[in-house]
């Protein structure tokens, strides 16, 4: 998973999060690159949120950002406030195909001021 990740303070409502699904590296490639995940493959989206003492949040909508999803950018807005401690917290997008399967994307840390 990749992209910048927004300022947070304590309190806020409408922070915005788009994050580029990557898949994991392959060893084969010399640079190690990561390639981002086309998402027309699956049909619902989530991130999940883990708060600093470790508690998992239920996990919210997340929507493809630009057209097809080929670039995997995956955005979400927090309308509601959720981030309501500081310190460092946690996302990762969740996939989800209508089969059944999931492709659960790898954790990034960010920080919660206040």
């Amino acid at each position: 998973m990749s992209g910048i990740l927004p300022t947070v303070k304590v309190g806020d409502i409408g922070t915005i999060f788009d994050i580029t699904v990557v898949e994991p590296a392959d060893p084969t490639v010399p640079d190690g690159t990561k390639q981002a995940v086309n998402l027309t493959g699956y049909n619902t989206f989530n991130f999940e949120f883990e708060k600093p003492n470790g508690r998992k949040l239920t996990a919210v909508t997340a929507t493809v950002k630009n057209g097809s999803g080929t670039d995997g950018i995956l955005t979400y807005v927090d309308n509601v406030g959720i981030f309501d401690t500081n310190r460092r917290w946690k996302v990762r997008p969740i996939l989800n195909k209508t089969d059944g399967t999931k492709f659960h994307g790898t954790w990034i840390g960010f920080t919660v001021g206040d």
